[in-house]
C-alpha cells in the first residue's frame, strides 16, 4: 500500500520527470491535409523497443496534477481524489484538457511516484 500525506483542495502536485515522444498529427485545413510535429505522453510501444528491451522517450517534461477536492467515502470505501491533469512537454510548452478526473486516493498515491516502467532516454532533435 502507498501511503501519502493528507491532501488538500487547490494543492498541486508536480511529477518529474515523466517521457515523452516526438510524434506527428495530420490535421485537415481548408488547403487540405497538414502535418505538426509536437510531443506526447509516455513511450514508444514494443516494435521500437532498445537494444536493452525497454521503451525509449525522445525527452523528458512534466505531468502537474491539481487537487479539486477529497471526497471521503462512508465504511470500508477508499477516499476519492478529485483531480486536474497537464503536461509540460520537453520544449516546457502547457496542455492537456481541463477536465476533473477522479480516482481513488492510493492509485493518486501511485501517479505522485511518476512512470511506473522503466525507459531508454533517446534524445531526438527536430
Amino acid at each position: 500500500m502507498i501511503s501519502i500525506q493528507p491532501i488538500v483542495a487547490g494543492e498541486q502536485f508536480v511529477v518529474a520527470p515523466y517521457p515523452f515522444v516526438r510524434s506527428t498529427v495530420t490535421f485537415i485545413g481548408e488547403e487540405g491535409p497538414y502535418e505538426v510535429q509536437g510531443w506526447r505522453p509516455g513511450t514508444l510501444t514494443q516494435e521500437f523497443f532498445s537494444s536493452r528491451g525497454d521503451p525509449l522517450a525522445h525527452g523528458e517534461g512534466k505531468q502537474l496534477l491539481t487537487i479539486v477536492t477529497v471526497c471521503p467515502l462512508p465504511g470500508r470505501y477508499q477516499d476519492r481524489v478529485f483531480y486536474l491533469r497537464e503536461w509540460e512537454d520537453p520544449d516546457g510548452k502547457m496542455f492537456g484538457k481541463k477536465q476533473v478526473r477522479i480516482c481513488g486516493i492510493q492509485k493518486f498515491g501511485a501517479l505522485l511516484l511518476g512512470y511506473k516502467y522503466p525507459y531508454v532516454l533517446e534524445v531526438v532533435y527536430a
